[in-house]
């Protein structure tokens, strides 16, 4: 909030859903209320897909130097090549944060990964 920056979060499980953006203040704190009161874990996460769809949202507001935060608890398979040369061509860093997961292979494409157990 310090830094005046936009927070994108774009919620997913089988599909992404639409994004939802935080610039002000008010806004920083409805997506807080939305991340405690609306996010619901309901199955199949195609993490591919996700980060795609961050990517592609990086890309159409012409974004640079931007990050994307992957938070997960899946251990589904990643094209990691592919993510990574996306990421590559969008200048953006991924960070990943495993939630009671095992994550290296996405280590060998985030800036910085973190397992919370």
């Amino acid at each position: 909030e310090r830094e005046k920056v936009r927070f994108v979060l774009i919620p997913f499980t089988g599909q992404p859903h639409p994004p939802v953006v935080a610039e002000t203040s008010s806004e920083y704190h409805e997506l807080y209320r939305y991340i405690t009161n609306s996010l619901v874990i309901d199955g199949h996460t195609d993490i591919d897909l996700a980060l795609f769809a961050g990517i592609e949202y990086l890309l159409r507001e012409k974004l640079t130097d931007g990050r994307i935060v992957l938070i997960t608890d899946g251990d589904d398979n990643v094209a990691l090549q592919q993510v990574a040369e996306a990421l590559k061509s969008a200048d953006a860093k991924l960070v990943t944060v495993a939630m009671a997961a095992q994550r290296g292979d996405l280590g060998t494409i985030s800036e910085q990964l973190y397992s919370v157990q």
